[in-house]
């Protein structure tokens, strides 16, 4: 299943920085106002819809602490249209200046809170149970239910059963154990009948070596943005007190 949210983690942010690319080229480049407005709003509501189809809760007894904040991804493309237009206005303005500013710092505090939100729901839910178990279909042991509950519906891993039904065997495991099974009951044997217990089917994953989650190592990874943002915001603090250039200067030889 985190397979599943790496490849669509990667997706909208390859969607959101086509947004961001779309600006600073139509703008930069094409000198076109209105035509960055209208192409990046599109490519903004593809990654909304994107969100909207692939992250749905469905544990209603977990706490979320930021419960529809992942449409702060799109939703911060707004701000940053509008800056990127004050920005490149023609007449100079100390009040566009500011206001560019402020919403430059919106936008910042949206994509730091987004990413937040990506980190949450990419956390296991311990006690999320999912669907009962049904011949064919998924479903979650237990041991198994290291995942997120807002991606439970991409969750299409058949696990095996906690039980067997009558007239199966598992031969794997009767073969280990030398317990009677498959065979006696094709020779005619059935006197002792060997039982599979449920502890004896269903392990937990990773039960041997934990630092191999799959959930860790994702987690990590969208612990990453925050971190980034935080070190952004901080920067665009500095460069508003003492300005943009102020740590910098022309290459000494030119």
């Amino acid at each position: 299943i985190y397979a599943r949210v790496c490849i669509f983690y990667g997706f909208i942010h390859y969607v959101q920085a086509l947004c961001y690319y779309g600006l600073g080229h139509i703008n930069i480049e094409l000198r076109a106002f209105w035509v960055s407005y209208g192409c990046v709003f599109v490519i903004a509501m593809l990654m909304a819809l994107l969100l909207r189809f692939d992250i749905v809760p469905a544990n209603p007894d977990k706490k979320q602490y930021l419960p529809r904040c992942e449409y702060l991804g799109p939703l911060a493309v707004l701000p940053a249209a509008i800056g990127m237009s004050l920005d490149f206005k023609v007449e100079f303005s100390l009040v566009s200046i500011a206001f560019c500013w402020c919403l430059i710092f919106v936008a910042y505090i949206m994509q730091l809170v987004y990413a937040l939100r990506l980190l949450e729901i990419v956390l296991p839910d311990e006690a999320f149970v999912g669907a009962a178990e049904r011949l064919g279909a998924s479903y979650l042991p237990a041991g198994w239910r290291k995942v997120p509950s807002a991606f439970n519906h991409v969750w299409y891993f058949v696990a095996p059963p906690s039980k067997l039904q009558p007239g199966q065997h598992d031969l794997l495991r009767e073969i280990k154990s030398g317990g009677k099974g498959a065979f006696d009951e094709v020779a005619g044997d059935t006197k002792k009948p060997v039982a599979c217990a449920e502890a004896e089917i269903i392990e937990p994953v990773f039960s041997t070596e934990g630092r191999t989650e799959p959930w860790r190592i994702v987690a990590s990874l969208a612990a990453v943005l925050p971190v980034c943002w935080v070190w952004l915001i901080f920067g665009c603090i500095v460069d508003a007190a003492i300005g943009e250039q102020a740590l910098l200067t022309a290459p000494h030889w030119s």
